[in-house]
């Protein structure tokens, strides 16, 4: 009787075991979202278990975080920006890379030309140079050349930090003191960077290093690059739980190698994907807020169900003609039924969209035409119910110091001169 017991029991076992297992792989797709499986199928974007996200919502938060890395890099540290403007914070941050190069680290930098260009306070090639000396390697992506033509279809915009393969860090913003002092007339610089570790963070090494070797025509490679040990970084007081599920978005242009041509799309693809799985709110803070038809659709279609729609834009800029096509799309938008708020406490130039309970896309996309069909970009799609959460929050305290866009205010806080040339504006949009 025992032996047939045992017998019987070996199937029923397996049996248990494989409805076990069953039950988690049916959780499991239950917990994937319907964007992360879009992006898994469509773009091969690998969404990681176990990361952690730390929000830097001002300059000061996000220097502070990042020197603090730096200093303790012991292998290398991959620096991709579109804008590295030669002041008070770089002239630290160059510092730190001289230091840790003297100290046998390989630190590598690429900067967009143009975003280095545009700026008053430009990097020029003696300071370059100098850097080269200290041992730090410093290379201009797609250097401006006369007539100019080779930089008015793609510039990279993105806004990288890999430090060791266990640290990284993505946002909107640059390398530069107005971030914590202003500019100009814009003494309030309002912005957002992450600060990623875990397993995502040798995605974004994926990004940085392919796009190194096209540019310099060097070939640098090896599994160490990859690897993402993280406790030594995560004993620093920013460490949050490692609770994040994070996918990296990285937009390339068409003419560019090391990536699949169809990557051109993915960065309105993602957007288009999580406003249309959008089941209870969307919240947007976007400074060029100025997108395509396909989005604006989706936005539409959103409200249309029942979605709550709200975006925030600044009434400051650093674009001059970039205000009025905003104003004008989002009066667009909200007489379809979104709620629109003005930053009115200086210029919000944060890039993040939150989508329901727990969905967040963050990085160097705007939403406008040249971040989503011309230059390199790079956001992360997170899955975490806690960032969501801090997201909202910071949102919700900004709506305290925002104008919101009604029908009346549109009429009365802008003159009918204003409201012409927002309408004459539109017609570039889909050269901004």
């Amino acid at each position: 009787m025992t032996i047939l017991n045992h017998r019987l029991m070996r199937p029923l076992s397996f049996l248990l075991l494989l409805h076990f297992l069953s039950a988690l792989l049916c959780v499991a797709q239950e917990t994937r979202s319907p964007v992360e499986s879009f992006l898994e199928e469509n773009y091969d974007v690998r969404f990681s278990e176990g990361n952690s996200i730390a929000l830097l919502p001002s300059g000061r938060e996000k220097f502070a975080a990042l020197e603090r890395d730096l200093k303790q890099a012991k292998e290398f540290i991959h620096m991709d920006y579109f804008n590295f403007r030669y002041d008070s914070i770089s002239r630290v941050i160059f510092n730190i890379l001289r230091e840790r190069a003297a100290a046998g680290v390989e630190v590598r930098v690429v900067i967009d030309a143009y975003g280095n260009g545009k700026s008053s306070r430009s990097l020029h090639l003696p300071q370059i140079n100098r850097l080269r000396r200290a041992g730090v390697d410093v290379h201009i992506f797609d250097r401006i050349v006369f007539p100019c033509f080779n930089h008015i279809f793609h510039r990279d915009h993105r806004k990288i930090v890999i430090i060791d393969a266990k640290v990284g860090y993505i946002g909107g913003m640059n390398i530069a003191d107005y971030y914590i002092h202003g500019k100009g007339d814009i003494t309030n610089w309002r912005d957002m960077h992450l600060r990623l570790t875990g397993p995502a963070v040798a995605d974004l090494q994926r990004v940085f290093i392919p796009f190194w070797n096209k540019t310099t025509g060097q070939d640098i490679h090896g599994a160490h690059y990859y690897e993402t040990d993280t406790s030594e970084y995560d004993r620093q007081e920013l460490h949050v739980p490692a609770t994040a599920r994070v996918g990296v978005v990285n937009r390339t242009p068409s003419n560019a190698v090391d990536w699949p041509r169809h990557n051109t799309r993915i960065a309105r693809d993602a957007l288009r994907s999580a406003i249309d799985n959008a089941q209870h709110n969307i919240q947007i803070v976007n400074p060029y807020f100025a997108p395509s038809r396909m989005i604006r659709q989706a936005l539409k279609r959103a409200i249309k169900r029942g979605v709550e729609v709200e975006i925030m834009i600044s009434t400051k800029s650093d674009v001059r003609i970039t205000p009025r096509i905003v104003e004008n799309t989002c009066h667009g938008l909200m007489r379809h039924g979104a709620k629109v708020y003005m930053y009115e406490e200086g210029f919000h130039h944060s890039k993040i969209m939150t989508v329901d309970d727990s969905l967040s896309f963050v990085g160097s996309v705007n939403l406008d035409h040249r971040s989503l069909y011309s230059d390199y970009e790079c956001n992360l799609m997170i899955h975490d119910r806690s960032t969501n959460e801090r997201l909202r929050h910071i949102f919700e305290s900004d709506k305290e110091h925002s104008l919101q866009l009604t029908p009346s205010v549109w009429k009365t806080h802008f003159s009918p001169g204003h409201r012409l040339r927002c309408r004459l504006a539109t017609i570039l949009r889909p050269l901004v």
